[in-house]
């Protein structure tokens, strides 16, 4: 089972990617997350780091940063523990983002925009309740996002 939403956002792929790619930026999702911390001692860029997220709702997720690419500009992230226990077996999660090549005829308006698109794969014994869930919560964190970004220089 996937769920994909996405959003634009009012700045430019060079100022967002560096938000994004910072996995231990909870401002990013300020409304939704409580605390972030990276467990056992590595850097936050580093595949293969695990990071514990506390959400506002008061469940606890540790997730284990499976891709970055700058190249690409995509973070890849596996649920690897929670509190209370998931309802599934595996959830995987990856946000990319594209330059927006049109917004209007003029001239540059389209440098001015990203494309983020947050996906998220399920193991086959998630509930539709589950999913209805984690699709209003990824829809909140993609509109705290923007919020975000509208008010970034």
């Amino acid at each position: 089972t996937r769920i994909v939403e996405s959003i634009v956002v009012s700045q430019p792929i060079f100022k967002v990617w560096p938000q994004v790619r910072n996995w231990l930026n909870a401002d990013l999702y300020s409304d939704h997350v409580k605390t972030t911390e990276i467990l056992e001692g590595k850097s936050s860029d580093t595949v293969g780091c695990s990071k514990r997220v506390v959400w506002s709702t008061g469940q606890e997720y540790v997730y284990r940063l499976i891709e970055l690419s700058d190249q690409q500009y995509v973070l890849a992230f596996e649920a690897i523990q929670s509190n209370p226990p998931l309802g599934f077996t595996a959830m995987l999660t990856t946000i990319s983002l594209k330059r927006v090549t049109l917004v209007s005829d003029q001239p540059g308006d389209h440098a001015q925009h990203t494309l983020v698109t947050w996906e998220t794969d399920f193991s086959a014994d998630v509930t539709p309740q589950i999913t209805k869930e984690f699709n209003t919560l990824t829809r909140n964190v993609l509109f705290s996002m923007r919020k975000k970004f509208a008010s970034m220089k």
